[in-house]
């Protein structure tokens, strides 16, 4: 039975002398969306999600090392065909359960943009064309999950640097101006802390966090909900992603907060806990 361990060392032996956009070495990004996925089965095939597609490795070699018959059908649905779309290519890793949550990761991994020194226009155009892609991958996971955002269980990134707490005011249909942390979906596969961690990146580019603690709970329509209390380094700056949230980003003493103009559930959480680790 092929383990974990020889789906790492063949991934790294495959990939060897690849590099990234970034010029880093390419096995990092295989890494880093395994480490994204908490499910073992998921992990094999996110550290291999590439190989096939990237490096001279087939689906028979991947048989012939002992990979299960689930593993080699996922990667084979997340190898990208010569002249296929990045969302023709989503739709069709979409139709397999493990593909999805991996392509899912592999989708969050790929726009974070923290690790390109001096992001360009094409850069920027890519991370909008890996939007759609997104929106693709969870129309799907709704289609064989039954999940929708208002059934997901929640995230909540509440980064703390020089002793204040980082708090967006953005404008929301159904509440107007209010104040709120970074916070979203937690997607198939992923942990609170790593949902919170892509979230964060997405809505402010703020990356490279260390996580303290997670305090989990649950929202009044019974979903788990986790705030993921995150030291972020003093060269960190939010800053606006997506221009149409309009946002504004604050540094807030904890005495500053203004806790009222939060949502409810917020409210609880950053009297009951918050004030704990700041």
């Amino acid at each position: 039975m092929a383990t974990l361990e020889k789906a790492i060392a063949l991934a790294a032996e495959a990939h060897a002398g690849q590099v990234d956009k970034a010029g880093q070495p390419y096995i990092l990004h295989p890494l880093r969306v395994m480490f994204r996925l908490q499910d073992r089965q998921q992990q094999i095939v996110g550290v291999l999600h590439d190989i096939v597609e990237d490096t001279s490795v087939t689906l028979e070699t991947l048989a012939q090392h002992g990979f299960s018959p689930v593993v080699i059908a996922a990667v084979d649905a997340l190898t990208k065909r010569k002249g296929e779309t990045r969302i023709d290519a989503a739709r069709r890793a979409a139709a397999d359960k493990t593909a999805l949550a991996v392509k899912l990761a592999d989708n969050a991994e790929n726009m974070d943009l923290s690790r390109i020194p001096s992001p360009t226009q094409k850069d920027h155009a890519r991370i909008e064309e890996y939007h759609k892609v997104r929106e693709v991958l969870l129309a799907a996971g709704k289609d064989v999950a039954g999940e929708t955002a208002a059934t997901k269980n929640i995230a909540v990134a509440v980064v703390v640097r020089d002793g204040k707490v980082l708090v967006q005011q953005r404008y929301r249909s159904t509440a107007g101006m209010v104040y709120e942390f970074p916070c979203g979906s937690v997607d198939a596969g992923e942990t609170f802390e790593a949902a919170a961690m892509r979230e964060l990146r997405e809505e402010t580019g703020v990356a490279g966090c260390s996580h303290v603690y997670t305090s989990a709970g649950v929202t009044g329509d019974g979903r788990k909900i986790g705030y993921v209390i995150l030291n972020c380094s003093p060269g960190q700056q939010p800053q606006m992603i997506n221009p149409a949230r309009k946002q504004t980003f604050y540094w807030f003493g904890f005495s500053e907060v203004p806790v009222d103009e939060f949502p409810a559930a917020d409210q609880n959480f950053i009297r009951s806990v918050l004030k704990k680790y700041i």
